[in-house]
């Protein structure tokens, strides 16, 4: 269970943390494709009590959207010196 650390209280970090599940060795080797893995991710989280509450900082989507915004935000900040040079 690492819902403590999904919370940010063993190391805290600025930006906090996401859990994903990746596949496994198993499940390439069985040509498991990465959309039955991000299933699998998503029912997992559903289905385990710790993390329901965690939604929001669980998953391979969440990761990608949450990078997606802090690269936007970097873009956002930078383009004005970009935009003076």
């Amino acid at each position: 269970n690492a819902s403590e650390m999904l919370q940010n209280k063993v190391v805290p970090l600025r930006r906090g943390y996401v859990g994903i599940v990746n596949r496994g060795q198993l499940d390439i080797d069985r040509d498991k494709s990465i959309r039955e893995g991000l299933t699998k991710e998503a029912d997992f989280f559903r289905s385990q009590p710790a993390y329901r509450s965690l939604q929001q900082k669980c998953g391979t989507a969440n990761l990608a959207k949450n990078l997606n915004n802090m690269l936007m935000h970097h873009i956002r900040d930078c383009l004005p010196e970009l935009k003076s040079r």
